[in-house]
């Protein structure tokens, strides 16, 4: 499996457990999971390659 595919996969079964998936540009800094406000978000940096 590609690691592209895996990451599609895995965020997808993240939704379906109920996490937001917020693909946004964070400069490098990294992503990472976080709960605000009773929901809970998964946040990608697209700046950083997924390889």
């Amino acid at each position: 499996m590609h690691t592209v595919e895996m990451l599609e996969r895995l965020l997808a079964l993240a939704s379906q457990m109920g996490y937001v998936i917020r693909q946004e540009w964070l400069g490098g800094s990294g992503g990472g999971e976080c709960q605000f406000g009773g929901r809970r978000y998964i946040f990608v940096d697209l700046a950083l390659s997924v390889v």
